[in-house]
């Protein structure tokens, strides 16, 4: 969400936004966030942007995309003092992706029954989706559930790993298993449920079954990829993520 306020804000030096706008913005987001939602407990997860796991898996991961911005990284021990200020708790993991940090919040608050929400733009959080955990669009004031995700990829939402096992995705360079497109995956999902069925399937449609031929140690990587840890040591307790009574809230 951070870095989606960075790059909507206007360049006025360098190809950089003002910082202290920056800072400005996400300051009043958090207002905004606290006032809609009034969340009980509250944690802001920043990422390293240092190798991963995933990195060490498969090399070539987010290998397309551009550093992230240097000044926004060095704005973050200020973003990181406004969210204390608002009672907000942060957390970063080496060697994690805020995804997997996410996923891992959510899999301790429901050892003790919590409701979750969490603020993500990233469809593939809804694979968190349940009962308990819901996943909202802050930019575009929705709700991302099992409909919108079968809407967009129609898949479900507990299908999505191995939705894009299948047809890949550019912006994390993963380029998926060579022929299989959106609807070729999302018609096998719909009839095998998962990759694992689809590799142990005794008989596939002809043209899907040449295509995943010998496929399937790709297809098993792929999918660790785009499955979200749930695993990560984050620490903390649900006492620490309460969201203290500050006054500028």
């Amino acid at each position: 969400m951070v870095r989606r306020i960075y790059s909507a804000l206007p360049v006025v030096e360098n190809d950089t936004p003002d910082i202290q706008h920056f800072l400005n913005a996400c300051d009043n987001a958090f207002k905004h966030i606290l006032k809609l939602h009034q969340p009980s407990h509250a944690v802001c997860v920043f990422e390293h942007y240092t190798s991963t796991w995933r990195h060490e898996l498969y090399p070539p991961y987010k290998a397309n995309r551009k550093p992230q911005p240097e000044a926004m990284l060095a704005s973050f021990s200020q973003l990181r003092a406004i969210l204390e200020n608002h009672g907000i708790s942060w957390l970063d993991v080496e060697g994690y992706e805020a995804d997997d940090i996410i996923a891992s919040i959510v899999h301790t608050t429901q050892a003790h029954d919590c409701q979750n929400l969490i603020l993500s733009t990233d469809h593939l959080m809804a694979q968190l989706l349940d009962d308990k955990t819901q996943l909202y669009d802050h930019f575009n004031h929705k709700a991302i559930d099992h409909e919108v995700i079968f809407k967009r990829y129609g898949v479900r939402p507990d299908q999505l790993a191995d939705y894009f096992a299948l047809v890949g995705s550019n912006s994390v360079n993963v380029p998926g298993v060579a022929g299989v497109g959106a609807k070729t995956a999302a018609t096998l999902l719909t009839g095998f449920d998962n990759c694992q069925a689809l590799i142990d399937a005794d008989e596939l449609p002809v043209k899907a079954a040449k295509r995943l031929e010998g496929a399937e140690h790709t297809i098993y990587l792929y999918r660790a990829l785009f499955t979200l840890r749930r695993d990560c040591p984050i620490g903390g307790n649900l006492k620490e993520w309460r969201v203290a009574l500050c006054k500028n809230t």
